[in-house]
């Protein structure tokens, strides 16, 4: 079975239906013809995101839950909606928090592997702080384990536009949900 590695993006459309990627993002989730994998990066987003979206995402979730969190405190909504989220699709989260010596940059100290990697990848990819944080998980996962990443998948058609001139660094495709459909998709 192939892997994908998910960008936060396609899980937060999966909890907003009038996104465009909704469907997409549906499907990929709730009916896996490839691993998904995300990492603990995507979490910390995906719980900001629902902080700061709470009522618009409140109106999306199914009535019976809407009623069941009716009168609880907004702090304990974030986390049913949170909760609800990750127990509703199928991901694997990965992590890696191996610190090395970063002989890259002017800082010549230790830090995590991924940070060290995502200022590297900055030169050349252009992306924002948190895509290349991003990126650089998925390119340390692809390295280090037997989980070989067949695809980036992201409903950011920036991110996708941006990432072209440094694609040829990368050792998988990097495409959207709805690609990751057409070529994947029994």
């Amino acid at each position: 079975m192939k892997i994908a590695y998910l960008d936060t993006n396609v899980l937060v459309s999966f909890i907003k239906p009038n996104d465009p990627n909704y469907n997409s993002s549906s499907i990929i989730l709730l009916q896996p013809f490839v691993k998904n994998f995300i990492s603990t990066l995507t979490l910390v987003e995906v719980k900001s995101v629902i902080s700061r979206q709470l009522i618009e995402l409140v109106g999306n979730l199914p009535n019976n839950i809407i009623n069941a969190i009716d009168g609880l405190s907004e702090e304990e909504k974030i986390e049913i909606l949170y909760k609800y989220l990750l127990e509703s699709i199928t991901i694997e989260i990965h992590e890696n928090v191996a610190i090395q010596e970063d002989t890259y940059s002017f800082y010549k100290g230790k830090m995590f592997s991924v940070y060290s990697l995502a200022l590297q990848l900055s030169n050349t990819t252009k992306l924002r702080a948190l895509d290349n944080l991003q990126l650089a998980h998925a390119l340390l996962i692809h390295q280090q384990s037997q989980d070989k990443i067949d695809y980036f998948v992201t409903g950011d058609t920036n991110f996708i536009k941006q990432i072209s001139p440094a694609k040829k660094h990368i050792p998988f495709s990097i495409i959207s949900p709805e690609n990751l459909l057409t070529l994947e998709r029994v």
